[in-house]
């Protein structure tokens, strides 16, 4: 009869002494900490310029993805941890809380600049029709649908690291992880990446290439012509962003269709690292983007009521004219009456 050999469950060794790992740590708090600091001026001064200068859409909007990137820099000290321990310590909870912060830099932001932008070219002649409030209450429920699944398909798990066995027992090295639970297929994952590409990748840069075709900001002066700079600056940021990390994904989706195995060259693995650490870019310097923009939002209120008065001082010259014009020809008529009654008396 055999004896079962006793198995013992241990955890990775924390990384600590790894050179690299503490560089991107360092790196990674200190992003964190003018994130964080960026974001919450962003948010401030967003709620006070609508305080003092009335509420309007865009400062909402701003702040809005003050807070988006504030989430993002919220979730850098447990990447940080989980880094230098080599597996999650925070629980269930909080990896799903975790993921669903993490996504907001990559789900709302986008959509909150595609929101601005339809914010800022939609034609005035559109406005009767509310398209815009259409518009923002579709890109509403696309945030939730894109977001609320994270809660429910993620979570923590655990996964064998490594195994040995010494001279009694069997050593499991098992780690937790943080990540998806179900298994997804590359067909299922191909088109969950495609759908998210299109909404938060190519919506947002088609609705920015449409919007540089719209004159409402360009006929508007210094002013205008200011916050058009600021808005081609914030898409222009999240697009050189982002596009490497969409890239990268169709590559590997790519590789797996094919089934091809291949050991990942340290350039490549360079490469991949860089190209997913410049969303973080994105944290440190959207809010100084928004903040001017939404500095010259004043300036659209004063030139839109400049275009008020002089439709109001149009349409009341308008009206003036065409009051004269009728008692001129009340009083011809009155006139050619009398004439035509003192003829029919006189004779």
């Amino acid at each position: 009869m055999s004896s079962s050999v006793p198995i013992v469950q241990m955890k990775p060794p924390v990384a600590v002494d790894n050179p690299k790992t503490l560089l991107t740590s360092s790196l990674l708090m200190w992003v964190c900490l003018l994130g964080m600091c960026g974001n919450v001026y962003g948010m401030t001064k967003a709620v006070c310029m609508s305080v003092e200068n009335g509420f309007h859409r865009i400062y909402l909007l701003v702040a809005l993805m003050c807070f988006s990137e504030l989430c993002v820099s919220i979730t850098l000290p447990m990447t940080v941890i989980d880094q230098l321990l080599g597996f999650w310590m925070f629980g269930d909870v909080f990896c799903r809380f975790y993921l669903v912060f993490g996504s907001f830099g990559k789900i709302l932001t986008p959509l909150l600049l595609a929101v601005l932008s339809i914010e800022l070219t939609f034609p005035h002649h559109c406005l009767r029709f509310q398209l815009r409030d259409y518009a923002i209450a579709i890109i509403a429920t696309v945030i939730c649908l894109l977001v609320l699944p994270v809660l429910f398909i993620y979570g923590t798990q655990e996964r064998l690291y490594a195994q040995h066995r010494d001279a009694e027992n069997l050593v499991h090295i098992v780690t937790t992880k943080c990540g998806i639970l179900v298994d997804t297929s590359v067909p299922l994952y191909a088109l969950i990446s495609a759908v998210s590409f299109l909404i938060t990748f190519i919506m947002p840069a088609c609705l920015f290439v449409a919007g540089e075709r719209d004159i409402r900001i360009r006929a508007g002066g210094s002013g205008g012509s200011a916050l058009l700079w600021y808005w081609r600056a914030a898409n222009l940021l999240y697009l050189l962003c982002w596009g490497p990390v969409w890239a990268l994904i169709a590559f590997s989706i790519a590789q797996e269709a094919r089934e091809v195995q291949q050991a990942l060259t340290t350039e490549f693995k360079t490469l991949f690292y860089a190209a997913h650490a410049l969303p973080l870019l994105l944290t440190l310097g959207l809010w100084a983007l928004l903040v001017p923009l939404a500095s010259h939002v004043r300036t659209l209120h004063r030139l839109a009521g400049k275009r008020e008065s002089v439709r109001r001082r149009r349409v009341t010259r308008q009206d003036t004219d065409d009051t004269r014009s009728m008692s001129t020809h009340f009083d011809t008529a009155t006139s050619l009456i009398r004439n035509i009654k003192a003829g029919s008396l006189i004779s």
